[in-house]
């Protein structure tokens, strides 16, 4: 059962922890493959069928990439290495190998048994965004939920793309989006879970799986947001179609260059970033309203994050 607790900042979700070990110590690895054995194992009940929550929710809590995620807060050692490893710009797989730490695998199989391991108590692998949100969708496509891809566009710090990546579900209310990257979603104002499209066109609030009382994700939402992070976004089915949804934003009026042309973002994003068959492009000439990422961003953390990001880019 979920349970929901409001605050003026944003929404906490939990419930039992999904790595109890006693869950996964004998996890059924039926000819069906690794992932449909976790959804399984996620079912509320013989035969139930796992929320797209719980999916993201379980790869969140059991892999790590940032120093503030929860699975590795208590760990010193792992959490400093997350730091070192934030700050590092483009040079972070150096401090990667100098600390034995293993870069993720292309394999979505291999990331979800290491998942699996992770939640019987071994330590949670590191994971970036891409590798969590394949592990979640993987997962529920075992079951037969669809999965729709979804990339976050900013031209932060540089008029160059920096990219986030997430993905919807279907739930029982129609599509949601899920970060099992940073471990949140967005609910509208009926309570329901917000798709791609209602993130962009409507007004949202920040929920988040794991309430920590010493972080407070809204902070790094808040961060997302101030970097321009949902100023644009594309939901995409496989390689079928793809949908960008481009906000009142910086981004919208900015120039990228591609094959020697000048470009607006909307023909750059269909000449050079989506290979999708079907292309639509909507402008929603609303900024994004995101309820509980309102919080001061001025922090020596962000000063931080900023020559970081620099780095990066």
């Amino acid at each position: 059962m979920l349970l929901a607790l409001k605050s003026q900042v944003s929404t906490y979700i939990f419930g039992q922890r999904a790595h109890s070990p006693s869950l996964w110590k004998n996890l059924n690895l039926n000819e069906q493959g690794i992932a449909r054995a976790i959804a399984e194992t996620l079912s509320p009940g013989a035969g139930g069928t796992p929320k797209p929550i719980d999916i993201a929710r379980f790869v969140h809590e059991n892999s790590w990439h940032y120093y503030w995620d929860a699975s590795i807060w208590r760990d010193r050692t792992r959490r400093a290495l997350a730091r070192r490893i934030w700050l590092a710009g483009s040079e972070y797989r150096t401090v990667m190998e100098r600390a034995g730490e293993a870069f993720p695998s292309p394999d979505i199989q291999e990331n979800l048994r290491l998942l699996v391991r992770a939640a019987d108590g071994d330590s949670p692998p590191y994971l970036e965004c891409g590798h969590r949100a394949l592990a979640a969708g993987a997962i529920a496509e075992s079951i037969g939920i669809p999965v729709r891809h979804v990339t976050l566009y900013s031209d932060w710090p540089k008029a160059s793309i920096v990219t986030h990546h997430l993905l919807e579900m279907k739930g029982e209310h129609g599509w949601e989006m899920h970060d099992p990257d940073y471990g949140f979603c967005f609910r509208m104002q009926s309570g329901h879970i917000a798709s791609a499209e209602a993130l962009m066109t409507t007004n949202v609030s920040v929920a988040e799986y794991v309430w920590r009382p010493r972080i407070r994700m809204a902070r790094h939402i808040a961060f997302l947001v101030k970097a321009g992070f949902f100023s644009a976004v594309s939901t995409r089915d496989h390689d079928a179609s793809d949908t960008l949804f481009i906000s009142e934003s910086k981004i919208a009026q900015a120039t990228f260059v591609h094959e020697g042309r000048e470009l607006a973002f909307d023909d750059y994003w269909q000449s050079a970033l989506s290979y999708s068959t079907n292309k639509d492009v909507i402008f929603t000439g609303k900024p994004v309203a995101i309820k509980g990422a309102k919080v001061s961003v001025n922090t020596d953390w962000t000063r931080k994050a900023r020559r970081a990001a620099a780095r990066r880019g």
